[in-house]
C-alpha cells in the first residue's frame, strides 16, 4: 500500500472535523475504512513526544468527531498505549477523584500493550503523586518507556518498581531530567532490555554498578566527571552517545580508555564551557576509541581558538575518523588552517556542517565524496560572512566540476533560512545552479542529526541545579 503524505492526513482529518462542528452528513460510502482509519490515527500522535490527555488532542480529539471514529479509536489500544502528565492538570482539590478515574480509563483502553508515559512538572505534588504512582505501578510489568522531567516524589516511587526484582522485564526506554538526588539508594535492577538512556541529574548510583549490555543510545548532562566516567564504563555496547559537558570541563582519568566498538554517532555539546576549562573538554577524547564512527557533532563557544584544543580534535579523527560520513562543527575553536587539517582525516565524508568564518579560503581537495555542505552563520553576524564562505564553496564546485568527476562536490549547499534570499541572489550561486547545482534551506536544529535531547542545566549558587 502506497504511503499517504502526513500533510494529506492532516487536511483529511480538518475536513472530517469541521464537517462534525457544522453538522454535514455523510454518507457510509464516504467512511473510509476500518483498518486504514485506525493507521491514520496512529500517525497523528506525536513524533516526538507522547499524547497528552486533553480534548483538543489525539487519540481524545478522535473519540469526539462522530460515533465511527469513536469505535474506531476505542478499539485501537495502541492509541492509549501512550500519556504524558504534566503541569496542564487541573486543580484536584474538588476533582481529586477525577484524576484517579481518567488514568485508570485511559489505561484500560490500551488494553495490554506496552505502555510508555511521561511525568512532568506538575503542582499539587501532595495530592497528585500517590494517585498517579497507585494507578502506574499495577501496570509495571508492561512498561516500555519510562520518562521523567520533575523532581516530585512521584518519581522516587516509580523508581522503587524499577528497584524491585523482575518488576519492569519490558522496559527499554528511560529518561530522568531532575535536580533532586533520589531517595532511594537501592539499584535498578529488573530491565534487562533496557536500550535508552537519557540521563539529566547528579545522581547516577541509581544504577549500581553492573554491566548495561543492551545499551545502546545514552544521553547524559550530570556534574561531575566521575558520574561521566562511571556510565561510560557499565555502556560496552553504545551506538549513540550524546554529552554535555559541565562548564568547569570534563576530567577523565588518562589512564582508562573506554572503547565503543559499535559507536557511530557521537554528540558532544559544550556551549557552556569557559574558556579554562575549554583544554581538558577537548583532551579526554583522547580516552575514547570509537572506530566504527559515522557521525560526530562538536559544539564549543568557550573562547577564542587554542591550539591544544585543535589538536585533540585532529587526534581524534586521526583515530576514528576513516570511517566518518557526517561532521558538523560549531564554535571559535576552530579556525580554517585547524578545519583542513582535520578533513585530512575523514577520506569518506559526506555532509559537512560549518560556520561561515572557517571558510575563508579555497579548500584543498579533501573529502572527494563530499555531497552536502552546510553553512552556519550566526544570528548577529554580517550577511558579507556568508558569502564569502559561499566563494569557497562555489570554487570547489566549479573545480570538482571542470575535472569531470563521477561525483561533484558538492552537490547540494544548505543555508539557514534567514540566508537563504541573500545566497540565491548571488551571480554565481545563480550561475552554478543553471549547472546543476543544489542551493536548499537547513533545518532548524531541533530537525537535525546533531540535535540535543538533553536540557542546559547550570549551577545556582545555592547549589541546586537549573535551566
Amino acid at each position: 500500500m502506497r504511503l499517504v503524505k502526513p500533510a494529506k492526513i492532516r487536511a483529511f482529518l480538518i475536513t472530517q472535523i469541521r464537517r462534525f462542528m457544522f453538522g454535514f452528513k455523510r454518507s457510509k460510502a464516504e467512511l473510509l475504512p476500518y483498518e486504514l482509519l485506525s493507521e491514520i490515527f496512529l500517525h497523528c500522535l506525536p513524533a516526538n513526544g507522547l499524547p497528552r490527555p486533553s480534548i483538543c488532542d489525539a487519540p481524545i480529539l478522535f473519540v469526539r468527531v462522530c460515533t465511527f471514529w469513536r469505535s474506531v479509536a476505542l478499539a485501537t489500544p495502541q492509541l492509549w498505549a501512550k500519556i504524558s502528565l504534566s503541569c496542564s492538570l487541573p486543580s484536584p482539590h474538588t476533582r481529586v477523584w477525577r484524576h484517579e478515574v481518567g488514568i485508570q480509563e485511559w489505561l484500560r483502553r490500551s488494553w495490554s500493550c506496552p505502555l510508555s508515559f511521561e511525568i512532568a512538572e506538575h503542582r499539587y505534588h501532595r495530592v497528585l503523586a500517590p494517585i498517579i504512582t497507585s494507578t502506574l505501578q499495577p501496570e509495571a510489568h508492561r512498561w516500555k518507556a519510562v520518562r521523567f522531567h520533575t523532581d516530585c516524589a512521584c518519581a522516587d516511587r516509580i523508581v522503587d518498581m524499577l528497584c524491585s526484582p523482575g518488576a519492569t522485564p519490558m522496559l527499554t526506554d528511560l529518561r530522568f531530567i531532575r535536580h533532586k538526588e533520589f531517595r532511594r539508594k537501592a539499584r535498578i535492577t529488573s530491565t534487562p532490555q533496557l536500550s535508552t538512556i537519557h540521563l539529566c541529574s547528579m545522581d547516577t548510583t541509581v544504577f549500581g554498578k553492573r554491566k548495561l549490555h543492551a545499551l545502546r543510545e545514552l544521553r547524559i548532562n550530570p556534574g561531575s566527571s566521575q558520574a561521566y566516567s562511571f556510565m561510560l564504563t557499565q555502556c560496552p555496547s553504545l551506538e549513540i552517545l550524546e554529552i554535555i559537558c559541565p562548564s568547569h570541563g570534563l576530567f577523565l582519568p588518562k589512564d582508562t580508555l573506554h572503547s565503543f566498538r559499535r559507536l557511530h554517532t557521537f554528540i558532544v555539546d559544550g556551549q557552556h564551557w569557559h574558556v579554562h576549562g575549554s583544554h581538558h573538554t577537548q583532551s579526554w577524547l583522547n580516552s575514547l576509541d570509537t572506530p566504527s564512527l559515522t557521525s560526530l557533532a562538536v559544539t564549543n563557544f568557550s573562547g577564542p581558538c587554542l591550539p591544544s584544543s585543535t589538536t585533540f580534535l585532529s587526534s581524534f579523527l586521526a583515530r576514528c575518523g576513516s570511517r566518518l560520513q557526517r561532521l558538523r562543527v560549531s564554535g571559535e575553536f576552530l579556525l580554517y588552517d585547524n578545519l583542513v587539517e582535520c578533513l585530512r582525516h575523514t577520506p569518506h565524508l559526506e555532509s559537512l556542517s560549518v560556520e561561515s568564518f572557517m571558510l575563508t579560503e579555497h579548500l584543498p581537495a579533501l573529502c572527494p565524496r563530499l555531497v552536502h555542505f552546510d553553512i552556519l552563520v550566526r544570528e548577529f553576524m554580517p550577511k558579507e560572512r556568508a558569502l564569502l564562505a559561499i566563494d569557497t564553496i562555489v570554487s570547489r564546485w566549479v573545480a570538482s566540476k571542470l575535472k569531470g568527476r563521477d561525483v561533484i562536490s558538492p552537490a547540494t549547499i544548505r543555508v539557514e533560512f534567514n540566508n537563504l534570499s541573500v545566497v540565491l541572489k548571488y551571480p554565481e550561486i545563480i550561475q552554478c545552479i543553471n549547472q546543476g547545482l543544489r542551493v536548499q534551506q537547513l533545518c532548524p536544529d531541533t530537525d537535525n542529526w546533531w540535535a540535543s535531547q538533553l536540557p542546559l542545566l547550570t549551577h545556582k549558587g545555592n547549589g541546586k541545579m537549573s535551566k
